[in-house]
């Protein structure tokens, strides 16, 4: 799960990390890939919504070190990722 300013995204790595020179964002080479399927790219209101209610979740559970966990993108416990998993059901993102 990706959390940006005005969006999120839900997606699987594929593979395994590679190197590559080829320019992918115009303001730097950023050669480190990982490969990942999206499964649902959201941006506006909906996308608003959902990051508040992921964050609660995550204050709850994590206090104030949850913005830790999304800004270094850290394992979460699995019980956690099941709460999400099912927020993310619920609200239309995941249909896996």
């Amino acid at each position: 799960m990706f959390i940006e300013d005005d969006g999120l995204a839900v997606g699987k790595i594929k593979g395994k990390q590679f190197e590559s020179d080829e320019m992918f964002w115009e303001d730097d080479l950023y050669p480190w890939r990982i490969p990942v399927k999206f499964y649902s790219v959201e941006k506006g209101g909906k996308a608003k919504e959902l990051q508040q209610k992921i964050r609660e979740l995550l204050k709850r559970e994590y206090g104030g070190r949850y913005g830790t966990v999304i800004l270094f993108g850290m394992k979460i416990h699995e019980e956690d990722e099941k709460k999400l998993i099912e927020l993310m059901r619920n609200e239309g993102m995941l249909s896996f």
